[in-house]
């Protein structure tokens, strides 16, 4: 029977998501934005950034509240608002777009969860520094063993590579990840709609519109 495989990154993505940290919060939870530009440009985002928010119940003035530091263009200030904010008790600090300003919350804290944006690589600009375990399971059997790997080497965030094994088993996997409190990526869409965290992939009903454009150019001798 073939071995599907996990990839497990343990240990360094702990620092940037750390699990049970921040469970006394206040009734109204702070947010914290360390943003390198204006707040002019920024405003520009946040009204994508609420909706999101949004759709998980949340809603600003309501029951969370934002702090905005803003470095105007001078990255040197970057370190001074995140220390800033650290010392504000915010809940979670939210960098966009920029590897210094995600640097500058890292060397901030090491208990505040950051959430960053950026295109490029956070392991090679040194967000996180992430060792890689690679698991494999062919059963619901495996699976619980592999979890029960994964929670004795402190894994920081679990990645379930794409196999349709997994996503049979995807009601077991959400349900251990919840259990061990792994945040953990899917590679479809059912996962989230069985409860978990996020899953990153293609849109399937994208690519099949695209394969009947090509088919149908191909029928009309265009291609």
């Amino acid at each position: 029977m073939r071995r599907r495989e996990f990839i497990t990154f343990a240990g360094g993505l702990a620092a940037a998501w750390p699990l049970g940290a921040h469970t006394e919060q206040t009734a109204m939870p702070v947010v914290g934005f360390l943003y390198s530009s204006t707040i002019e440009s920024f405003r520009e985002f946040m009204a994508g950034f609420n909706v999101g928010l949004a759709e998980t119940g949340y809603v600003e003035g309501h029951n969370v509240a934002f702090e905005n530091r803003m470095a105007d263009g001078q990255f040197e200030r970057l370190p001074a608002l995140a220390d800033d904010l650290v010392r504000d008790r915010v809940v979670v600090i939210v960098t966009a777009s920029n590897v210094p300003a995600a640097l500058a919350a890292k060397a901030a804290t090491q208990t505040v969860p950051i959430v960053f944006m950026m295109g490029s690589d956070p392991v090679e600009n040194g967000l996180v520094a992430v060792r890689l375990l690679m698991l494999s399971a062919s059963s619901p059997s495996d699976i619980e063993r592999a979890f029960t790997t994964l929670v004795e080497q402190q894994a920081g965030a679990l990645l379930v590579g794409p196999d349709t094994f997994f996503v049979g088993q995807r009601d077991q996997l959400v349900a251990l990840a919840a259990r061990y409190r792994v945040p953990t990526s899917y590679f479809r869409r059912e996962f989230i709609e069985a409860g978990g965290l996020i899953s990153y992939a293609a849109n399937a009903a994208e690519a099949f519109r695209q394969t009947g454009v090509y088919v149908g150019r191909i029928l009309k001798g265009e291609i």
